[in-house]
């Protein structure tokens, strides 16, 4: 038979044709052949099988034109799927600070979707700095990257946060669609314990060196003690810087350096006012009297006999 064609007929009240008919061409005695016609399935369909007829009208080799009965195939329904496929890429952001959030945005639909705008909404403590995204077209099962930059407040605890994220597309007959939100896990994490500066820490250890090295040398210095000399031993002159005092002079402290004239000056007694002159004014007046001749010797004697004392 030649000229074959299909017309979809259906009943469903879900179940909408796009197109109705399909040329399939001529076709042997045994041939098969392959079509297919789009079909749309509303938002309140359930999952499940739904059946569909349709009539096939041919032209048999007499050239007459013939219709097939009304015949039924099975359709399955399968459950709804989201438009967009979103994949945390990376996630995470520090307590206090702003990061850049990826997600990995997949294509879930049966056909090419364009023009794909992204937006990010987010409650406290998260915020979204940059909220918008951008990609020009999108196949059927084709993914690409997007980027958000979030901010997470200082007191925030160390756990995942909501953030959702719409899609606005355009379909192939030129109608734009929104999705439903999608909602990804953004994780706060508190930020790493600081650390001293590369450059601090060869300071620190030469400080540290310093001071050990000073406690030890004055460990050292204040073992070094000086002996005290032996009292019964008296130093000999010379012997270790000490010298050895000698015969102090009159300019020192009224002193004789001949100790028998220091003697004799200590130990001679004192004369009596009436004993007048020494020696030489005897002889003077030796000529008086004989007592006073002799007077005078024994005042003479006398001296003498305490010089020699």
């Amino acid at each position: 038979m030649t000229a074959v064609g299909v017309t979809l007929v259906t009943d469903a009240p879900t179940v909408a044709p796009v197109e109705t008919e399909a040329a399939v061409g001529d076709l042997a005695a045994g041939e098969m052949v392959v079509f297919a016609l789009p079909i749309e399935v509303t938002e309140n369909a359930a999952a499940g099988t739904r059946q569909l007829a349709y009539r096939v009208a041919y032209t048999d080799d007499d050239g007459d034109r013939r219709r097939s009965d009304r015949l039924t195939t099975d359709v399955r329904v399968a459950p709804a799927r989201d438009a967009v496929v979103v994949k945390p890429a990376s996630p995470a952001v520090t307590a206090g600070d702003s990061g850049v959030v990826e997600l990995t945005v997949t294509n879930n639909r049966g056909v090419t979707i364009t023009d794909v705008q992204a937006k990010a909404f987010a409650d406290d403590p998260l915020s979204i700095d940059d909220d918008q995204a951008f990609v020009a077209s999108l196949a059927p099962g084709e993914s690409a990257t997007i980027q958000f930059t979030v901010s997470a407040a200082g007191g925030a605890s160390e756990k995942a946060y909501r953030m959702s994220v719409d899609f606005l597309y355009t379909l192939p007959d030129g109608d734009s669609e929104l999705s439903d939100p999608v909602n990804v896990g953004v994780r706060v994490e508190q930020p790493p314990p600081q650390q001293l500066p590369d450059w601090l820490v060869p300071v620190l250890v030469g400080f540290v060196i310093l001071i050990a090295a000073a406690l030890l040398l004055r460990r050292r210095l204040g073992g070094r003690t000086t002996p005290a000399p032996r009292e019964d031993v008296p130093p000999a002159a010379g012997d270790g810087g000490v010298d050895t005092p000698g015969p102090l002079s009159v300019e020192d402290g009224g002193v004789d350096e001949d100790p028998e004239s220091a003697a004799a000056e200590v130990d001679a007694p004192k004369e009596p006012d009436w004993f007048v002159g020494d020696g030489d004014a005897a002889g003077d007046d030796g000529g008086s009297t004989d007592r006073d001749e002799g007077g005078g010797g024994d005042g003479s004697g006398g001296g003498g006999a305490s010089a020699g004392r």
